[in-house]
């Protein structure tokens, strides 16, 4: 082999090996910054579920819309609404923001809400991201 292309070969051998030290290096931090992102997109997501069902709560599962505003006495006996916690997120649709998953960002499956009458309830990430007991997320103990 001429001198040159010797040369240009241990050239390129320096340039991939290069890359591959600094590839090394980037990659772990990127998967870092993903894992915090997708840690706190999951978590903001759970404590709007938790409002959510806070208000469907204390609000007997009537949405805000559908409250009476006036304040004056109505004729009629006012219908009667159990202070319960839903397991279904179409009830807490009405509490939620306009356009808002009930998914775990990282994988898009759905969080998992358990509830006991009035008791308590338990929203749960599938990707082991937390849960919130009662409106106390156990990241924050």
């Amino acid at each position: 082999m001429s001198q040159k292309f010797q040369s240009v070969l241990l050239d390129a051998l320096i340039i991939v090996l290069g890359i591959g030290v600094i590839a090394a290096l980037l990659i772990p931090k990127a998967r870092q910054e993903r894992k915090e992102f997708l840690e706190k997109e999951t978590r903001e997501r759970m404590k709007l579920l938790s409002e959510a069902e806070l208000r469907y709560f204390s609000t007997g599962g009537v949405p805000p819309s559908e409250a009476d505003t006036t304040g004056e006495a109505k004729a009629t006996q006012p219908a009667v609404h159990p202070h319960l916690y839903t397991t279904s997120f179409d009830s807490l649709k009405p509490f939620l923001p306009e356009g808002f998953h009930p998914v775990s960002p990282k994988d898009s499956s759905e969080f998992i809400i358990f509830a006991r009458d009035s008791s308590y309830f338990v929203i749960v990430d599938p990707n082991g991201y937390g849960a919130i007991v009662n409106g106390q997320a156990s990241w924050e103990k």
